[in-house]
């Protein structure tokens, strides 16, 4: 019996520490990230669930096209990736020498020799 009263505190303990750490990476997104400035929806700033969703839908590419001409050319649309629509980024962005690191999807690129795809 006297086993009960103890994993209520470590369930209590447990409870309070998710909610702790969802409130610090709310905090954190909003006052601290590199991206906090850069407008989109509220959900996407906090888990990349809503975009996976979204391409599980098959609905990504009309999901973008309005987030555009909601929040303008660039939106945050996970807590790490941003969607540009404006085609004077798109060398800055991927133009050869800039200082921007590829996507870990293009290390699956890779056929043995370097090639243009898995080139930073």
């Amino acid at each position: 019996m006297a086993a009960l009263p103890s994993m209520a505190i470590l369930l209590y303990a447990a409870v309070l520490a998710s909610v702790l750490v969802l409130l610090f990476k709310i905090a954190y997104s909003y006052f601290w990230h590199p991206f906090r400035h850069v407008p989109g929806p509220f959900i996407a700033k906090l888990t990349s669930k809503w975009l996976s969703y979204r391409d599980i839908a098959g609905t990504r590419t009309a999901s973008l096209h309005e987030l555009h001409q909601v929040y303008g050319p660039v939106v945050r649309v996970a807590p790490d990736e941003l969607s540009f629509a404006d085609p004077l980024a798109i060398k800055d962005i991927y133009g050869q020498g800039t200082p921007y690191m590829k996507s870990p999807f293009y290390d699956g690129m890779h056929l043995g020799t370097p090639n243009l795809f898995d080139q930073g």
